[in-house]
Formats: C-alpha cells, sequence, structure tokens
C-alpha cells in the first residue's frame, strides 16, 4: 500500500531520529529536512532539526526552525533551552536569558539552563573590555547566583567553578577567583579558563610567580595563542623579568595578535625599563605606524627622547599627544621640564599655566613621566 505524505513524513522522522541517537547529525538532517518537505506541519521534525543545526554549529538555522516549533509548542522547556544556546552562540545575549530564564521557570532542575544563562550574564558584564568603567557589574552578580545554582545542582561540573572565577575576578575579588578557580582545576586539570583566571588574579595580588606557573599550563595547551604569552609577557614585566617580557611580547607579535600595536607598545616599555633605549623607540614607532592615534606611544616615546636628551623629539611627541589629549596633564608637564632644559622658558612657563588651570598644579623638579601600559 502506497503511503501519503504525513506516513512518509512520519517515516522520514523516525529514520532521522535513528541518526541523530547515532550523533549522525548531517543524516539526521536530511530526513527530518525530508519530513518537512512532506509535512510542513510535522513540528517535531523543526525541533528536532533545529538540534541538528545547533550541533553542527548553524546558530541561525537552529533559531529559525526552534521558533517554528515554538510557536505551535510555546512551553517547551528544550525547545527553549537550546534556542537560549543558540543566541549564546551569536551574541545574542539578551535573547539568549529571555529564553534560559523561560526555560528555568518551566524546569528548575536543569543545571545547563543555569550554567548558559550564566554565560550570557558574564557577557552582558562586558568581561572583554578591559574598561571598567562601562562594565555591568550588576551582569556580574547575576551571572554568579546562576552559577551557585549550578554548583549546587551539578557540583562536579568544572565550568560552573571557572565561570564563577572569572566574575569574581572581574568584580574585583581577586581571593575567591583564585579559590574557585582551583576548584576548578582540582576537578579538571586542563580547563583552561581557570587557569587565565587564576593567574591573573594572582598577577593582581601581585604574586606574579604562581601567574607566571599558570600562564605556563595555559601555554601548554594552547601553545599557538598569542593571547597567552601577551598576558604571560605582562606578568614578567610586573616581576621585573624584562628579558623574559620581551621575548614572550615577541613571541605574541609572531604569532599575530589581534591588537598587534599593543604588542609593540608594551614590549616597547620592557625596552625601556631593560634599558634598552633604542629598541624602545623602534617599537614605540612601531606601535604608532599601526596605530596613528595611540596617545601613549607618543607619551612613552617622548620620555625616552627626553631620556636621551633628544629635545626636538621629545618635545614633538609630547605636543601630539597633547593634541591626542588635551586634557593630559603629564605630556604638558613633560613638555614643560623639557622647555625649560633647553632654555625655552616662555613656553615652559604656558605649559605650566595650562597645567595650572586644570589643577592646583605645584612646580618642582618632577621626573619624567616613566613609560607604562595602557590598560588591556
Amino acid at each position: 500500500m502506497e503511503l501519503n505524505n504525513k506516513e512518509q513524513a512520519a517515516e522520514f522522522l523516525n529514520l532521522g531520529l535513528q541518526n541523530l541517537a547515532n550523533g549522525n547529525f548531517q543524516g539526521a538532517l536530511h530526513y527530518f529536512s525530508g519530513a518537512i518537505k512532506l509535512n510542513p506541519d510535522c513540528s517535531d521534525a523543526y525541533h528536532n532539526r533545529g538540534v541538528c543545526f545547533l550541533n553542527l554549529n548553524n546558530s541561525d538555522a537552529a533559531i529559525n526552525d526552534f521558533s517554528h516549533f515554538l510557536a505551535s509548542n510555546p512551553n517547551d522547556r528544550f525547545a527553549l533551552h537550546y534556542r537560549g544556546v543558540a543566541h549564546n552562540r551569536k551574541g545574542d545575549y539578551g535573547l539568549a536569558v529571555a529564553d534560559l530564564s523561560r526555560a528555568a521557570e518551566l524546569n528548575d532542575g536543569n543545571a545547563n539552563v543555569f550554567f548558559q544563562r550564566g554565560v550570557a550574564y558574564t557577557n552582558l558584564g562586558g568581561f572583554e573590555s578591559n574598561d571598567k568603567a562601562i562594565q555591568d557589574f550588576e551582569s556580574y552578580d547575576k551571572a554568579i547566583q546562576d552559577f551557585n545554582k549550578v554548583i549546587e545542582l551539578a557540583p562536579d561540573y568544572h565550568l560552573g567553578y571557572s565561570y564563577r572565577a572569572l566574575c569574581y575576578y572581574q568584580k574585583g575579588d581577586y581571593d575567591q577567583a583564585v579559590q574557585d578557580s582551583g576548584k576548578a582545576i582540582e576537578l579538571k586539570n586542563d580547563d583552561t579558563l581557570a587557569y587565565l583566571s587564576r593567574a591573573k588574579a594572582f598577577s593582581k595580588k601581585g604574586d606574579f610567580d604562581k601567574a607566571i606557573k599558570d600562564f605556563d599550563r595555559v601555554a601548554e595547551l594552547y601553545p599557538d595563542d598569542a593571547s597567552v604569552y601577551f598576558d604571560r609577557a605582562k606578568a614578567y614585566h610586573e616581576a621585573g623579568k624584562y628579558e623574559q617580557a620581551v621575548r614572550d611580547f615577541t613571541e605574541s607579535i609572531r604569532l599575530g595578535n589581534t591588537e598587534l600595536y599593543l604588542s609593540y607598545h608594551n614590549r616597547a616599555v620592557s625596552y625601556y625599563n631593560w634599558s634598552v633605549y633604542d629598541k624602545a623607540v623602534e617599537d614605540y614607532s612601531k606601535a604608532i605606524e599601526l596605530n596613528p592615534n595611540f596617545f601613549d606611544a607618543y607619551l612613552n616615546r617622548g620620555a625616552v627622547y627626553a631620556e636621551q636628551k633628544n629635545d626636538y623629539g621629545a618635545i614633538k611627541d609630547f605636543s601630539k599627544a597633547i593634541e591626542l589629549n588635551p586634557h593630559s596633564i603629564q605630556a604638558y608637564q613633560n613638555r614643560a621640564i623639557v622647555y625649560e632644559r633647553n632654555g625655552s622658558a616662555a613656553e615652559a612657563e604656558a605649559d605650566y599655566r595650562k597645567i595650572a588651570e586644570m589643577r592646583n598644579f605645584l612646580r618642582d623638579p618632577m621626573f619624567y613621566g616613566l613609560p607604562g601600559y595602557t590598560p588591556i
């Protein structure tokens, strides 16, 4: 007997489910698509095809299919959960929170729902930005609450601890970040996020040897990741190990750090502290070539020129720094000192007056502003 379209669609659905159970997502996708073509009202085919798309990292297609399924099944906790995961992967964290919150209401015993929502809140906190002024600490608090729930429901899930450690780090609670990272590492000794969070927390606490040891472990796990060498270089620099810092900044350059101008700039700072001034000037110049409006590079190269008694170069760089940041007292102060030294009393006096306008400035023979890191 010849099967009608709905019966054929049911056959395709069953074949798709068999393939899905065996982890053959492409094969399952083929059958679920066939079922939908034969019977566009087969909502289960949309749901399961969405699962395939999610496993095949096609978030847009997964969202479309889960949305189609949810139109007729609005309270399905699984579809809400999975669509929330897809939104997370796309970076649509607000939409992820909405779906995952609804899924949590329908099933408050699923640790992964809370974990995924915690990840969304962490990203809403803005942890990838180094500017604390634009981070949302309320989102970190919400994330911590979710990771608390994850740990309650799944106490051996290492990522619950490592993500909570990241949030504590972003909030400035470095002791708690170290503690949670340690627990994550105890549960899984190759948890990269935990090593990174602990390394950065150790650096903030001034324990650079422990920070470097953790960065060493991350470098073992990801030897081709430029950011690992960049971060370890900063720890070496803060520990006063400038030669090692230069080596790691060089490796981050070789591997193509995403913000290459910062690698050159920070290597210049290490060269300066290592008293290799010519190399410092070369690297500041390269940073400026890559980012012509990089205030710190002009300010710091000017300081090196001042040390070398290159007054013309120093004044030119401090003037450019002032052009880029007219409110920089340090740039005006450094230029005034150089003007005074070369006998340009009127120009020096004008800079001191400008400083006095910006604050109650007491003139005294201060050192040139030493090169420093741009917050990264």
